[in-house]
């Protein structure tokens, strides 16, 4: 071997030597640096690790402060929209006619009288003063209970106030701008007790309608002679009504009520067999039969006064007390008889 091929060789061997050193070195290096990644891999790890209960904390936090505002917000806009659907549901009444005061009934017997400044109220008035509508049907004892149902400014209740001064009478008017002015004309007669529910087929609060042009038409039915707006009244089923007074009998029964008097009449059926004189307005044709058909197996038709094709006041008597009246009479017709009990 040469002194070059020495030099070579020894070359080589350094070279390789330096070559492995430099190899070690980039290992360490790059096992430093990977240890490096490492740890700091493993810190944001751990801060994650860490940090994820504080963080879903917060989140949770935050959904239940979301939640609980949304709920406390949806809550308002539903009571909103509640309260707002029921003061659009509630009916709210006209306002009424202007009040007037006068002097019905003959000379040295006037009455004063609160009624409303139009030409329907002071009308209706006059005639339950000056002609008596309500006249009492010869041969039937004087009345101890009178049921005035449809009320009105209180004129009919007075009326039979005056008649029969030892009755009870029962007013029963649910319009609380009429039984504002019924209340004030009724004071002077303590025989007349005044009730603010509306008579009806079944218990239930319902709208009573306004008159066109004055209370006297007021109804719990829709007809032509009322308007869209009205009241909510409380209406109670008549029979229940009837037995809450604790009556063995009402004596009268006056029903003038815009329209709802089938209906009523109808609900106190059961009544009726015990009630010497039933008063009743038909507003329809229809009406009137069905009055006739409701009441002819225990009363008859004795008197009345008919205005129109399609409105008048009707007088029945108990038929069993005007048979007995009619018994010795050459020209009564007597079509059906109902045994005295």
């Amino acid at each position: 071997m040469t002194d070059s091929d020495s030099i070579a060789g020894t070359t080589d061997t350094k070279t390789a030597s330096d070559d492995a050193a430099s190899d070690l070195k980039a290992k360490s290096s790059g096992e430093q640096s990977s240890a490096k990644m490492d740890s700091a891999s493993l810190g944001e790890a751990e801060d994650e690790v860490l940090s994820e209960p504080k963080a879903s904390a917060i989140k949770a936090a935050g959904e239940d402060l979301v939640s609980s505002d949304s709920a406390s917000e949806g809550a308002e806009d539903e009571e909103a929209k509640t309260e707002e659907k029921q003061e659009k549901a509630k009916p709210v009444p006209a306002d009424p006619p202007p009040r007037a005061e006068s002097s019905f009934g003959k000379s040295g017997q006037e009455v004063k009288i609160h009624h409303f400044d139009t030409e329907e109220s002071r009308e209706a008035c006059r005639v339950l003063f000056d002609d008596n509508p309500y006249a009492w049907p010869a041969g039937i004892k004087n009345p101890e209970v009178i049921m005035d149902v449809g009320a009105y400014v209180g004129a009919s209740s007075i009326v039979f106030a005056r008649q029969f001064p030892s009755a009870t009478v029962h007013a029963y008017e649910p319009c609380s701008a009429s039984r504002s002015l019924l209340t004030e004309n009724v004071t002077a007669y303590p025989n007349i007790k005044v009730h603010e529910e509306a008579l009806w087929d079944r218990d239930e609060d319902r709208k009573l309608f306004d008159g066109k042009t004055d209370p006297l038409t007021a109804s719990l039915v829709p007809s032509t002679g009322n308007v869209a707006s009205g009241e909510e009244v409380k209406a109670r089923h008549a029979d229940e009504a009837l037995d809450d007074l604790n009556l063995a009998r009402s004596d009268v029964v006056k029903i003038n009520t815009g329209g709802s008097e089938v209906a009523i009449l109808q609900a106190m059926i059961r009544h009726m067999e015990a009630t010497p004189v039933v008063y009743i307005t038909y507003r329809s044709e229809t009406d009137r039969r069905r009055i006739d058909l409701i009441l002819c197996a225990t009363h008859m038709l004795v008197g009345g006064t008919i205005e129109g094709p399609h409105r008048g006041q009707l007088c029945y008597g108990l038929r069993r007390v005007m048979d007995a009246k009619a018994a010795g009479e050459k020209d009564a017709v007597r079509l059906h008889r109902t045994p005295f009990k």
